[in-house]
């Protein structure tokens, strides 16, 4: 997360999805991964999103969820704008539920093409995920598929419209 954003209508998407799953019954904390680290904007930023600030070392558990706020996505690399397709992996196997800020499309493909490409590598590790495709594109994962179902069903029904949701 870069801070110079911070407060722009991502926040508020992020908002709404994290209620949403929140509405479950899933503790939601959030992992900013500052690229410029403010805690002025940290703290305002758990409570504009509404969510528990993760904390390095924490044990996660099956009832709580992870929103991964990377500045730019997921990529093969790891670099300070971007999570792993391993790092995902590696959160599911503790969490409920892992949501992931993903912008890291190229203007040259065609986003949905690549969305399901991640899909695939994910799919291939063993994660299920689907992707939120809006101006701003989030990717929920989970080792469990209900979950997903579920969450899927909630978006679904707070009036997201049903090609929004990319498997």
């Amino acid at each position: 997360m870069n801070s110079k954003y911070f407060g722009d209508s991502y926040d508020l998407v992020k908002r709404v999805l994290l209620e949403v799953v929140s509405a479950l019954g899933l503790e939601v904390y959030a992992e900013p991964l500052f690229t410029d680290y403010n805690p002025e904007v940290e703290q305002q930023y758990y409570k504009l999103i509404k969510a528990k600030p993760f904390t390095p070392g924490a044990i996660p558990n099956k009832s709580h969820c992870l929103f991964m706020d990377p500045d730019t996505g997921l990529h093969e690399n790891k670099s300070l704008k971007h999570v792993t397709y391993e790092e995902i992996k590696e959160k599911c196997d503790g969490w409920a539920l892992v949501i992931v800020f993903d912008q890291s499309f190229s203007r040259r493909e065609k986003t949905i093409e690549v969305m399901k490409g991640k899909l695939g590598k994910l799919a291939k590790i063993g994660t299920n995920a689907f992707y939120y495709a809006s101006h701003t594109n989030f990717l929920f994962a989970s080792t469990d598929k209900s979950i997903l179902k579920t969450v899927g069903q909630n978006l679904l029904g707070i009036g997201i419209p049903n090609g929004r949701i990319i498997k």
